[in-house]
């Protein structure tokens, strides 16, 4: 939850393994050109020796495990969890600023994907790091899906003191389970890591995507002429400049003084 009505999702939360890395494999060639891929090599094994692994001798490969089956239509269970994951577009966020352009919880949940996709990238090529960027900006894009239940509390009532804040955290964990249980077995474990147990580093990344997004808002609404953000501007960039992380400053430096200008500055 960040500050001034805007919310940023903490991410204080029982550590799982690390997901698998990249394969490393280079792309198939499109035009005659052969587009690499990085390679993501952290001493894990890749998702496509454990597939080739399970491939018998010759068989073609058809998108199922080995053995398995689908059972027959009028025996599954219907489930709700991505008509409910759909709803965060109707979610408003920043609910006591005056907004010049409205933000809801979807659209920031895509850009905090987006962008702490590229504090795991700029982790791994400028200051040696071994973090799977696909599996940051997974977690990014549910961070505050316990929103769609519960709604998006203004810091400023959720940190009012510290009875609200741990009540509101209870309620946040009530609301995920639930979304969790929506899912039918077997689908649900690859979503545990997403909504209630986010891999401590992995969710330091997100946090920081968080701030970076709110910061970003910031900045976007001065830009129109909005001075009712300037002190929100102030503090969230206080607070990104006191995490001490490499990755989130070397994008101050380098990309964030894009989004204070026009277009026509852009070019």
């Amino acid at each position: 939850m960040n500050g001034y009505g805007g919310q940023e999702k903490e991410l204080e939360k029982t550590a799982v393994p690390d997901g698998e890395g990249g394969t490393g494999a280079a792309a198939p060639e499109e035009d005659g050109m052969e587009i690499a891929v990085p390679e993501q090599d952290c001493g894990q094994e890749t998702a496509a020796s454990e597939e080739q692994a399970e491939k018998k001798g010759g068989e073609r490969f058809s998108g199922k495990r080995a053995g398995s089956s689908l059972p027959k239509t009028g025996r599954m269970q219907k489930s709700h969890f991505f008509a409910y994951i759909s709803r965060m577009r109707f979610i408003q966020r920043w609910a006591l600023m005056r907004n010049t352009a409205p933000e809801n919880v979807q659209e920031h949940s895509h850009q905090v994907a987006v962008l702490a996709h590229a504090l795991a990238v700029i982790r791994n090529e400028k200051f040696a790091g071994c973090t799977d960027p696909g599996a940051v900006a997974a977690a990014a894009l549910f961070h505050d899906a316990s929103e769609i239940l519960t709604g998006d509390m203004p810091t400023p009532i959720k940190y009012d003191n510290p009875v609200i804040r741990g009540a509101y955290k209870d309620v946040e964990a009530v609301a995920e389970q639930k979304l969790l249980d929506m899912l039918p077995e077997g689908i649900r474990r690859w979503y545990v890591p997403l909504l209630t147990e986010v891999d401590p580093e992995t969710g330091r990344l997100v946090k920081a995507a968080d701030k970076l997004s709110a910061h970003i808002k910031c900045l976007e609404e001065l830009k129109a002429g909005n001075a009712e953000f300037r002190e929100a501007a102030a503090q969230t960039r206080r607070a990104l400049e006191a995490m001490a992380l490499p990755e989130v400053d070397y994008f101050l430096e380098v990309f964030l003084d894009s989004f204070s200008l026009t277009l026509d500055e852009l070019k």
